[in-house]
C-alpha cells in the first residue's frame, strides 16, 4: 500500500506561540476553516508517494541511435514499474517539476551541463538526489528523485547502461 506524502517545516518557541495564537484569534473571529486542521507550517516538497507504482517520471529519448536505444531499456522497465511516464522536452523544467514533487523522478541519458547546471541548485534545496556522470557521446547521464525512489531508479539505469541487457530487451 502507498502512502501520500509531504513534507513540512513547522516553528517552535515562540515564533509557534505567537502563530498558533493568530491562528486561535483568526478562528474565533471567522470561524472555521480546513486551514484550521493543520499546524502551522512550510510546505517543504508536493505531496509525493512512498512507492515506485505511484511515480510519474520525466523522459527525453534524444536523437542519437545509442542514447535512443538505451532509453528504450530504460523505458521497457519503467512502464512495468512506474504509473506514467512524462516527456516535456526542458530538463530545467524537469527538474524543477521533481523538485516541486509534481514529477516523482527523471531520467535523462543524453544532456549537456548547461541543460541541469541552473536547475540543479533548485533540485538540491528540495532535498531530492541528484547525479550526473558523463556517458560515451560527450553528454551526460542524470538521475534526479528523492530517496528510496532515487536508488531504484538507478538500478534501472545501471542495468540499462550494461550490453546485456540491452541485447534482453
Amino acid at each position: 500500500m502507498s502512502a501520500e506524502l509531504i513534507l513540512y517545516a513547522c516553528p517552535s518557541g515562540p515564533l509557534a506561540q505567537q502563530i498558533k495564537n493568530y491562528f486561535d484569534l483568526a478562528k474565533a473571529r471567522y470561524s472555521w476553516n480546513p486551514a484550521n486542521d493543520y499546524m502551522p507550517h512550510c510546505s517543504l516538497t508536493g505531496f509525493f508517494h512512498d512507492s515506485e507504482k505511484e511515480s510519474v517520471i520525466g523522459i527525453s529519448f534524444g536523437s542519437d541511435d545509442r542514447v535512443i536505444q538505451l532509453m528504450e531499456a530504460v523505458n521497457a522497465q519503467l512502464l512495468r514499474r512506474v504509473k506514467k511516464i512524462r516527456m516535456f522536452g526542458a530538463t530545467g523544467l524537469d527538474l524543477s517539476l521533481v523538485a516541486k514533487g509534481t514529477l516523482s523522478g527523471l531520467v535523462q541519458l543524453n544532456v549537456q551541463t548547461w541543460d541541469f547546471a541552473a536547475a540543479r541548485l533548485i533540485l538540491s534545496e528540495s532535498g531530492a538526489t541528484f547525479e550526473a556522470r558523463p556517458n560515451e557521446i560527450g553528454g551526460w547521464q542524470i538521475l534526479a528523485a528523492p530517496q528510496p525512489l532515487f536508488g531504484q531508479l538507478k538500478a534501472i539505469i545501471d542495468a540499462a547502461n550494461t550490453e546485456d541487457f540491452i541485447r534482453a530487451n
